[in-house]
């Protein structure tokens, strides 16, 4: 059986938000945009593996990063989101 994967940054996201923990949420949203790196190896590393994003979900890598993307580069950007979100659910 195939693992049906978020095919949107969107709605990784809202899966995300489900997952983490309140603590998770409350320190991701306080850390200043320019610091959000400091998630590279914690949370990063959770989005790339649960998320399939070394080679199994490649149609969320193409879509954002392009066919020759990264999958660092698209947990950085889900990072980023998932922080922008945060600050607009006050």
């Amino acid at each position: 059986m195939t693992k049906k994967w978020p095919e949107t940054v969107d709605n990784l996201v809202n899966d995300l938000l489900t997952r983490l923990s309140e603590d998770d949420k409350k320190r991701i949203k306080e850390t200043p945009k320019e610091d959000l790196r400091d998630f590279h190896f914690n949370i990063g590393v959770d989005i790339r593996n649960t998320y399939g994003l070394w080679g199994t979900n490649k149609k969320l890598v193409k879509q954002t990063v392009g066919i020759f993307g990264h999958p660092d580069d698209v947990s950085s950007i889900i990072i980023e989101k998932l922080w922008e979100r945060l600050q607009r659910d006050n």
